[in-house]
């Protein structure tokens, strides 16, 4: 059987995606409440931050965003929900980040951060362990593993979070390293 799908009858095909042609979105769009009754969601999704510090040579958002910025408050995209969803790609190498995770505890809101936390931040900031351990996570703690000199920062990363309480068990790392 031939599962290969037919494009004669598309009409008009937009391309697009995160690398398609390097473009970002308008103010006007990258800064407005969603429209979430489209989609029945329950949850709240945006980014507090764009952009990256690090110069990954496998990551393309230090090409396409720059160096990391503050994108917006929380406000801007939750409208009331108990959970969000939140897609920046280091949320902690920002102040704004970091004062948009206060600010979401005090609000409440259980978060996932989508993307792995940098444990290299954690590792070397005792403030941000005690800061993610006063989080509400919807389900997990991510950090990021993607060179084999992380390891030993995940590890004093999870120090770091035991030591504020944080369970292990609560943590999931992408290891994104062949042979590792």
């Amino acid at each position: 059987q031939d599962f290969a799908p037919t494009f004669s009858n598309l009409g008009e095909v937009i391309k697009g995606g995160s690398a398609y042609n390097m473009s970002i979105l308008p103010e006007e769009i990258e800064h407005i409440i969603p429209d979430y009754s489209l989609y029945n969601a329950n949850k709240a999704y945006g980014f507090l931050t764009r952009g990256c510090p690090n110069k990954c040579q496998w990551c393309i958002v230090p090409k396409k965003e720059g160096e990391i910025v503050e994108n917006a408050d929380i406000t801007e995209f939750w409208n009331g929900q108990k959970e969000a969803i939140l897609l920046d790609n280091n949320v902690l190498a920002h102040e704004h980040g970091l004062k948009q995770i206060e600010k979401i505890i005090n609000l409440g809101i259980k978060i996932d951060f989508n993307q792995g936390l940098d444990a290299r931040i954690i590792a070397n900031n005792k403030d941000i362990a005690k800061l993610l351990s006063r989080v509400k996570w919807i389900r997990y703690l991510r950090m990021a593993c993607d060179t084999k000199s992380q390891i030993p920062y995940i590890d004093k990363a999870l120090t770091n979070l035991n030591e504020c309480g944080f369970k292990n068990y609560r943590v999931f790392v992408y290891v994104l390293v062949k042979n590792i």
